[in-house]
């Protein structure tokens, strides 16, 4: 038996580290002195120790380690869990090489985190329009999918651009949301795809020039607007897509043209 200050230098880790883990119940002691309070590991701790060194090394978590070793009977186990940690660390060198694609990019060019732009504002009534649209719940960039659908159920009914409604009175990291859709000439019933009239509605509105990863500043200015003119916005909210993406290629994105439009009414 080892007390905790011989077994740290015999398994190389710190003493505060030992009484961590103990803590986290991940290495305890295998008998803890009752008046003296004193820890004491045995070799079937030096050996767990071993193990746990071995697969932090490995980028493993302290709660992916215990569970490994919760559950570890023999070798083929712990090959297992070793491909699983391998597929986990390409998807994560897969996102890093985005983001370092991503900031290769920026630092080619001149990076601008606000462009001078000069929004305007109306207030429009939109009149009543019947639509075809698919709702779903889910992240904002899986709106191209639903598009796709939307579109192969409508066919050559379409009647004007495609718009987003937005049900949600603030922005959400999952589970948005929201409603594709396009005015059409005829009801359409297809699958996911059904069609409705969309209400009569006043709404401040401006257009938005340039890539969607700067729609936030006409949302900024659309809520100073809206501040100033003693106006308060509720949902949906919505963003017509004048000019943006075909279905196969991007285009230039500093041309797309989106059309944000807040339903308003005066402030109480």
């Amino acid at each position: 038996m080892y007390q905790i200050g011989a077994f740290s230098r015999v398994v190389g880790l710190s003493v505060k580290t030992l009484r961590y883990y103990h803590d986290i119940g991940l290495l305890e002691p295998a008998e803890i002195d009752t008046d003296s309070g004193y820890r004491y590991y045995s070799e079937t701790e030096f050996f767990r120790a071993q193990r746990i060194i071995f697969l932090k090394e490995l980028n493993f978590t302290l709660p992916e380690i215990s569970e490994v070793l919760t559950h570890l009977d023999d070798d083929s186990d712990l090959q297992a869990y070793l491909k699983e940690k391998q597929d986990q660390l390409d998807m994560q060198i897969r996102e890093l090489k985005k983001v370092q694609n991503a900031i290769q990019m920026h630092l080619d060019k001149e990076v601008k985190f606000m462009d001078e732009k000069i929004y305007t504002f109306e207030l429009i009534t939109v009149p009543e329009q019947l639509i075809a649209s698919i709702r779903y719940k889910g992240k904002y960039d899986e709106a191209g999918k639903y598009i796709s659908i939307l579109f192969k159920a409508v066919g050559g009914n379409a009647r004007g651009p495609v718009f987003a409604l937005y049900h949600d009175a603030s922005y959400m990291e999952e589970g948005a949301d929201i409603e594709m859709c396009v005015p059409v000439k005829k009801a359409i019933e297809k699958g996911e795809v059904t069609s409705r009239i969309l209400e009569s509605e006043t709404y401040l509105t401006t257009m938005h020039i340039g890539p969607y990863d700067k729609l936030n500043y006409a949302y900024k200015a659309m809520q100073d607007e809206m501040d100033a003119k003693g106006l308060e916005s509720s949902i949906p909210i919505r963003e017509t897509y004048e000019k943006g993406p075909g279905m196969l290629l991007k285009g230039n994105p500093e041309k797309y043209k989106t059309v944000l439009q807040f339903p308003v009414k005066n402030k109480k």
